[in-house]
């Protein structure tokens, strides 16, 4: 039995938006993230929110919001991506 990891599906909205961004120079960053940035903000009701540049950057941001610290026991799935335990070793 096959179990894919991930099925992508897309259509030209997103070809076209992701086409806009290489294009732009931004891949982190720049204009189009500070509007997501700011479309979180309105529909959480919250005062910040932030884009990162990778879910590993991400999972290091979730864990300094837990105030997990050195020693802290973490309990992570046997499968996963590489960057979760990368982001609780570093």
């Amino acid at each position: 039995m096959r179990v894919p990891h991930n099925r992508l599906t897309f259509d030209q909205t997103e070809i076209d938006a992701v086409s806009s961004v290489v294009r732009s120079g931004m891949w982190a960053g720049g204009a189009q993230q500070v509007a997501m940035e700011e479309r979180l903000c309105r529909m959480f009701r919250v005062i910040n929110a932030i884009g990162v540049g990778s879910g590993l950057a991400g999972l290091r941001l979730a864990l300094l919001a837990c105030s997990i610290k050195e020693n802290d026991e973490i309990l992570i799935p046997a499968y996963s991506c590489v960057a979760l335990p990368n982001a609780v070793l570093s």
